[in-house]
């Protein structure tokens, strides 16, 4: 019955995201991000048109309940950008109970597929995608490998938890995904030995990761606006702007994003959200 849970959660998710990349109806522009969809596809249409080598091995992590649609778009895009011969590991972690397991899921698919868990390399994560790459990336006291990730990449990631436990509260991820959770002040602990560049992406008005929660204290991410459905999550790995801005980073060219990023609106839905939840 979880099992059916999880895939039933899936499809109602999809069904209410926006589609991928729209941007009709949007509110807000931001500065340190002036970037809109027709102009993110025309870039990667140049990228599809003048491939380039990639510098490591890229890993692509999945959200919760997500059988492998990120890791899936993500691959294609990759290897329309990159010359195809870049090595690509997708992971999904449906049946994967908690993130010890998730954590060693990634470790022991990296070892298998690079021949030791020590190679260095970029990690692209959608939801709770992002919080397994930092947890891998860490030791434990179980296990002192980890994750050699040179940078990562987050989108729509709860970086400081959401409150949706309701989703499917005997899951023990979710559990550890509540903001103040023991797993997110642990992860938070060690990221000042953490020896990676972080970038983390969200879209406006997510309701099941607020973007105010999408990066870890003290980080702004860098944030598009929503299409011309007010909520969404299901589908935020495939927005065309953070795809190409995350794309360019990969091809070692100018990103589109600026420092320091931009505030989020302070009357975005999720500001608001996560005012109360804090």
């Amino acid at each position: 019955m979880a099992r059916l849970a999880h895939i039933t959660l899936l499809f109602a998710l999809l069904l209410i995201a926006p589609l991928a990349g729209c941007s009709a109806g949007a509110t807000h522009r931001n500065p340190s991000f002036p970037l809109n969809v027709d102009e993110a596809k025309a870039d990667l249409r140049r990228m599809a048109s003048d491939q380039v080598a990639a510098e490591r091995p890229i890993v692509v992590l999945a959200g919760w309940a997500d059988p492998a649609a990120a890791p899936a778009f993500w691959k294609w895009r990759i290897r329309e950008a990159l010359e195809r011969d870049v090595e690509v590991i997708r992971l999904s972690f449906v049946f994967d109970p908690t993130f010890a397991a998730c954590r060693e899921k990634v470790l022991d698919t990296v070892e298998r597929r690079l021949g030791s868990h020590d190679v260095e390399v970029d990690v692209i994560a959608f939801s709770m995608g992002g919080l397994i790459a930092r947890h891998a990336a860490m030791e434990t006291a179980e296990d002192e490998r980890r994750l050699r990730m040179v940078r990562l990449f987050t989108i729509s990631t709860p970086h400081k938890g959401t409150d949706r436990a309701w989703l499917n509260p005997l899951d023990a991820r979710v559990r550890d995904m509540k903001p103040g959770s023991a797993f997110l002040a642990e992860l938070d602990g060690g990221l000042g030995e953490a020896e990676y560049e972080m970038h983390c992406y969200t879209q406006l008005r997510d309701w099941i990761v607020p973007s105010a929660f999408a990066a870890p204290e003290g980080v702004t991410p860098w944030w598009v606006p929503r299409g011309v459905m007010p909520l969404g999550h299901g589908r935020d790995f495939g927005d065309a702007r953070i795809v190409a801005d995350i794309l360019r980073r990969l091809r070692g060219e100018a990103p589109w994003t600026t420092h320091p990023p931009a505030p989020l609106p302070l009357d975005d839905l999720d500001s608001a959200d996560a005012g109360e939840l804090r």
